[in-house]
């Protein structure tokens, strides 16, 4: 299948937009829970958010990592008060980076073979899409395209 080079800038700059702007706000975690899960202790915030020592349990729009592992100060077994105050720190930082009005950018789109590829720019931070990865704004789209 071939890339259109007008369609792949319109999917550029469809996710500009939806990057863009005020976010929805995660909802309070209801009942926050300690457990170990795979050998690790794991504060359960809900069913898709998880704090742990091992990965990151919440990310911003640009795959970020808002809590990271280093952070997770553990928790008990059977006492989810811990869990209550990590859960409550992560969903105040998701309420706070989902309300950040920003202003996504796309510098440049291109087909590359069969794949759309793009570049946005926020707050002199880019990345290539898809996925988002984060790249060096100093380099040229052309060579950030070709990557």
């Amino acid at each position: 299948m071939q890339c259109d080079p007008q369609a792949c800038e319109v999917h550029a700059a469809e996710s500009a937009a939806q990057l863009s702007g005020v976010q929805n706000a995660p909802q309070p975690f209801a009942n926050p829970r300690c457990s170990v899960m795979n050998d690790v202790l794991v504060c359960a915030c809900d069913a898709a958010v998880r704090a742990t020592s091992e990965v990151c349990a919440l990310s911003d729009r640009f795959g970020g990592c808002l809590y990271l592992p280093s952070e997770f100060p553990g928790c008990q077994v059977g006492s989810d008060a811990a869990c209550a105050a990590v859960c409550g720190d992560i969903q105040l930082r998701g309420v706070s980076a989902a309300s950040q009005a920003l202003e996504v950018v796309v510098r440049a789109s291109a087909c590359v073979g069969a794949e759309c590829r793009y570049v946005l720019a926020v707050d002199q931070r880019c990345y290539l899409a898809e996925p988002l990865t984060p790249v060096d704004c100093a380099v040229a789209d052309a060579a950030l395209l070709s990557q």
